[in-house]
């Protein structure tokens, strides 16, 4: 995820919960979680895909689901294929899901 050009999970408190298959090491869990364990910055976010390996499948398949407090904001599917693995990865690398702007709470 992007907030104004910077990796959120590393920059504004975000974590990572589990790297499912991290390594082509097939876990069974098939998904992962960012977090913040507090009020995330506010601010336009980016959440993209970014697909590093498909751990030689033809493809895979993903869903996105952004919530808050408890409520689903947002919610996109898409699928990733051999070429989306090339080139470079990091922020600003891979597939746009979803766009959206985090307000204060009220």
């Amino acid at each position: 995820m992007i907030a104004a050009g910077v990796t959120l999970r590393w920059r504004t408190g975000g974590r990572l919960d589990f790297d499912s298959n991290e390594n082509c090491i097939l876990d069974g869990r098939r998904e992962e979680n960012v977090f913040w364990p507090v009020e995330p910055p506010h601010g336009r976010y980016i959440v993209r895909v970014d697909t590093f390996s498909l751990c030689g499948q033809p493809g895979a398949r993903f869903g996105v689901t952004v919530n808050r407090n408890g409520q689903i904001v947002a919610q996109a599917e898409g699928r990733s294929v051999e070429t989306d693995t090339r080139g470079p990865h990091g922020a600003g690398a891979g597939l746009t899901m979803l766009e959206l702007d985090v307000n204060a709470v009220n």
